[in-house]
């Protein structure tokens, strides 16, 4: 039931807590570091993946990991401040640790729009303030913005384009020139609770579809040639965490995983509600006054 369990999460988070309350946590200890505290009514979680046997024994890509854990934001709840503050601290740091060069930023929205469970990465990148067209046309102009060169797009699913996101991503930085990569894709969590209330940041890439199964490529430095940044919302369940939360047949809800997935009721109102709250914190990142990526 533990692989099941951690096969279907692409929350480090969730691995990380099945992990460490079994036997397995006395031999993980010099491969996988962490910490946790809360500031302003969030919870943050920070871990690192330090070798090859972490990476086996958590079943995901070395590097550093960041979840914010806070109250779901409802239609008529709007985000605080505070969680603003908060992501942009947290990307801020990652850059920092690892000394990206984030002067020019590449916004990659991932998932089809035309799906609500899927649409996280378009719906974020959509509010995202693009200025690499102002630099084109007006160097001035740009550096009276006191922002960050920005561009942004959502290269839909492969599906439809017949272009994979690694290869629409690979061209699109090929193309702006750009120094860093940040990858907003949907998630799948283990636990309802956490869906549109986490957000897990990393430094280890993203690769697209990894908890179906249905990857389509990835988006890490040795892919796309510069620094990636992911930054992902869980959106959904499947039928295997929801047997195991109630006592039902694990068999029966392993072949339902195969072809289905569990997303919340209120899904339409709330998911615009936290990506334009996103959205917002990266209009922030990249604002000189912010002082978060300098």
């Amino acid at each position: 039931m533990r692989k099941n369990t951690l096969m279907n999460t692409d929350l480090l988070l969730e691995r990380s807590e099945e992990l460490l309350s079994s036997r397995a946590a006395e031999r993980i200890g010099e491969h996988f570091e962490y910490q946790s505290c809360t500031s302003d009514g969030i919870e943050i979680f920070r871990a690192r993946i330090k070798s090859r046997e972490g990476e086996k024994a958590l079943g995901k890509p070395k590097g550093r990991y960041v979840t914010l854990t806070f109250e779901p934001f409802g239609k008529y709840s709007p985000p605080k401040t505070e969680f603003s503050s908060a992501l942009c601290r947290e990307i801020g740091g990652l850059c920092r640790a690892n000394g990206f060069d984030a002067r020019s930023t590449l916004v990659i929205g991932i998932g089809n729009r035309a799906v609500s469970a899927d649409s996280f990465g378009p719906l974020v990148a959509d509010g995202v303030l693009s200025t690499r067209a102002i630099k084109q046309i007006s160097d001035k102009a740009f550096r009276s913005l006191g922002r960050k060169c920005v561009s942004a797009f959502s290269p839909g699913v492969r599906a439809a384009t017949g272009i994979s996101a690694q290869e629409a991503a690979y061209a699109a930085v090929k193309a702006t020139g750009c120094t860093l990569v940040i990858a907003l894709d949907a998630l799948t969590s283990s636990d309802p609770a956490r869906l549109l209330a986490t957000v897990q940041l990393t430094d280890a890439g993203l690769v697209p579809g990894s908890a179906s199964g249905a990857n389509t490529g990835k988006l890490t430095e040795k892919t796309l040639g510069v620094p990636v940044i992911a930054l992902g919302v869980p959106t959904t369940v499947t039928p295997v965490t929801l047997a195991r939360l109630t006592g039902g047949r694990l068999k029966d809800a392993a072949a339902l995983s195969e072809k289905l997935t569990v997303a919340p009721r209120d899904l339409d109102e709330s998911l615009p509600v936290l990506s334009s709250a996103i959205a917002g914190a990266l209009n922030d990142l990249f604002s000189d006054a912010g002082g978060y990526l300098s």
